[in-house]
C-alpha cells in the first residue's frame, strides 16, 4: 500500500468538501458524488490489502478530515462499504468502525436507529472474526446428548442452516457433492437453527444421506438457544459456514462450498522449507551482481505478490515471500537490510492472515519479530549509545595491531566521520573487511575506525547492537549520530 498516493487521491476530493462544510450548510450532492467516486477508487486500492492495513488506512483517512460534516460522511461511507463487502474478513473493518469511532462518539451516525443497528451488527460479529479463537458451543444431537463444537485439536466446519431456507437446501446439495471427495480428516457440524424436530429429522434423512470416509458429520441443534450461537457466530441469516483450524482459530467465515474447497487444503499442507538452496539461487539471479537499491528489492517483492495473486495462488505468494525474507535476512549489505525492515512491515506484520498457520507462525512470523528487534537497534539518525568498549582505534593508514586494546566511550570517538567495525577472528568475511579498512583514510583523512571484537567485551554489546552476523559496521558523524548501518568497506 502506497499511502502517499492514496492520500493525494483522497485530498483532491476532500478539499472542496471542506470548503463547502465550513459554511455550515449540508454537503452538496454534486460534491458528495465526487467524493463517492474517489472513495470507491480508494476502496478498490485497498481491496487486496490485509485487514490491519485496511483498518489503519481508514483510521488515517478519518484523522485527516478536519471538518465534522466531512468526517461523518466519510465514516459512514467506510462503514457501509465494509458492511456490504464480499471480501472475506472485511466485516472486521465495519466492527472496528463501530467500536472505535461511532460508539465512543468520535463520529456520530445519522440517527439513533442507525447507531443501534450498527451496535447490533458489531455485537453479532465481534466474536467470530477471522483470526479469532472460535467460541466453543455446547449443542445437542438428535438423542439429546451434549456435543461440543468445534472439535478440539481437529479441523472443523460449522454449517448453520434452516430446513425452510432455499439457499440452505442448495448449499446442502453442493456439500453432498463435495464432502464425499474430501480426503483429509474433517469434523463437519451440520447445525440446524430451527426448533422443529420432525422437520429436522426428515431433512437429515433425505438431504444428508451421504457416505464420507474422511469426514465425520455431526447433526446437532440448539432449540432452546442456550449456546447463544447467533451472537457468538454472527448467525443473523442462514446459511452461514465457518472453517476452524486445529488450533481453534477461525480461518474462514461466510463461506460457500466452492470457497471451502479452496481453503480447506491449505490447513493440511506439509510445512514448507523456507530459504532452501533453489530459492537462494533464484534471488541471486534476480538481483545479479552487486547490491541493488532497497527500492528495487521492494519493487521485486511487490511484483512477486501481484503476479501470484493475479493467478489466485496464495500458496505460491506465501512461499515466494517467505523465501525472499530468508534471503534478505541472510544477505549482507546496507540496502538489503533497509529493504528487509520495510519488507517485514508490509508483507509479514502487515498481512497476518497470510501467516496464520502454526508452521508459518514458527518459521516466518517469529523469526521476523526477532529480526525487527535487531534491525531497530541503534537506528540511523539516533545517537550512538554511551557504551564503553575494548577495541583498537585506527586514525590513519598503517599496520593494524589487534592486540593494542583500549577501553573507549563510543560517544567520544570524534572522527570526521567515525566507523565501528565489529569482527571476530577466523571469519573470512571479517578478514576481508579488515583488509579494506585502510582504503577509508585515503578518501576521508579525518576518519576514525574502531575495531571491536565482541568476544573481548561484555553482554551489553549483544543487547545494544545487531551482532547476529559478523562483520557488522556502522558510520557516525562528529556528534555521534548514526549515519549508516550494515555498511561495507569493500
Amino acid at each position: 500500500m502506497r499511502r502517499l498516493a492514496l492520500v493525494l487521491l483522497l485530498a483532491a476530493a476532500l478539499l472542496p468538501l471542506r470548503l463547502q462544510a465550513q459554511d455550515a450548510t449540508p454537503l452538496d450532492s454534486a460534491l458528495t458524488a465526487a467524493l463517492d467516486s474517489r472513495l470507491d477508487e480508494y476502496f478498490a486500492a485497498l481491496e487486496r490489502e490485509p485487514i490491519q492495513v485496511k483498518i489503519g488506512e481508514c483510521d488515517f483517512m478519518l484523522e485527516s478530515c478536519d471538518d465534522p460534516l466531512v468526517k461523518q460522511y466519510v465514516a459512514v461511507r467506510i462503514y457501509d462499504h465494509f458492511l456490504g463487502s464480499k471480501v472475506m474478513g472485511d466485516e472486521a473493518v465495519a466492527v472496528h468502525m463501530v467500536d472505535d469511532w461511532f460508539v465512543p462518539g468520535k463520529v456520530a451516525m445519522y440517527s439513533d436507529i442507525d447507531l443501534m443497528n450498527a451496535k447490533i451488527y458489531a455485537q453479532f460479529h465481534r466474536s467470530s472474526l477471522i483470526g479469532m479463537e472460535a467460541p466453543v458451543l455446547t449443542l445437542r444431537d438428535i438423542d439429546g446428548s451434549a456435543v461440543p463444537a468445534p472439535a478440539a485439536g481437529a479441523v472443523s466446519v460449522l454449517f448453520f442452516y434452516d430446513t425452510s431456507c432455499s439457499k440452505c437446501k442448495l448449499e446442502t446439495l453442493r456439500l453432498n457433492g463435495f464432502l464425499p471427495e474430501v480426503d483429509v480428516p474433517l469434523e463437519f457440524y451440520a447445525i440446524y437453527t430451527g426448533a422443529f424436530k420432525e422437520q429436522w429429522q426428515d431433512y437429515i434423512t433425505f438431504r444428508w444421506d451421504i457416505d464420507c470416509p474422511s469426514v465425520k458429520i455431526h447433526h446437532v441443534w440448539d432449540p432452546e438457544l442456550e449456546s447463544d450461537f447467533q451472537v457468538l457466530y454472527g448467525v443473523l441469516q442462514t446459511p452461514q459456514m465457518l472453517l476452524i483450524d486445529r488450533n481453534g482459530i477461525i480461518v474462514g467465515r461466510s463461506l460457500d462450498t466452492e470457497a471451502l474447497a479452496k481453503l480447506l487444503p491449505t490447513l493440511f499442507e506439509q510445512p514448507y522449507e523456507y530459504g532452501a538452496e533453489p530459492s537462494t539461487e533464484l534471488f541471486d539471479t534476480l538481483f545479479g551482481d552487486g547490491e541493488p537499491s532497497a527500492a528495487n528489492i521492494l519493487e521485486t517483492a511487490q511484483y512477486i505478490k501481484d503476479r501470484a495473486l493475479e493467478r489466485s495462488d496464495s500458496v505460491l505468494c506465501r512461499h515466494m515471500l517467505g523465501d525472499m525474507m530468508y534471503y534478505l535476512m541472510d544477505t549482507p549489505g546496507e540496502e538489503y537490510k533497509l529493504a528487509l525492515h520495510t519488507f517485514i512491515t508490509l508483507y509479514v506484520k502487515g498481512d497476518p492472515a497470510m501467516w496464520s498457520s502454526p508452521s508459518d507462525q514458527q518459521r516466518v512470523v517469529r523469526p521476523a519479530e526477532v529480526c525487527m528487534d535487531l534491525l531497530d537497534r541503534v537506528p540511523v539518525g539516533s545517537r550512538i549509545p554511551k557504551v564503553k568498549v575494548r577495541g583498537v582505534l585506527l586514525k590513519g593508514e598503517g599496520p593494524v595491531d589487534l592486540s593494542a586494546l583500549r577501553t573507549r566511550n563510543l560517544r567520544r570517538l570524534r572522527g570526521n566521520p567515525s566507523y565501528i567495525l565489529f569482527h571476530t577472528p577466523g571469519c573470512s568475511s571479517c578478514d576481508a573487511e579488515l583488509d579494506a579498512v585502510q582504503g577509508v583514510f585515503a578518501k576521508e583523512p579525518g576518519a576514525r575506525v574502531l575495531l571491536v571484537n565482541p568476544e573481548e567485551n561484555g553482554m551489553e554489546l549483544l543487547d545494544t547492537f545487531d551482532l547476529s552476523v559478523l562483520p557488522f559496521a556502522l558510520k557516525m558523524d562528529r556528534k555521534g549520530t548514526v549515519q549508516g548501518k550494515y555498511i561495507s568497506f569493500l
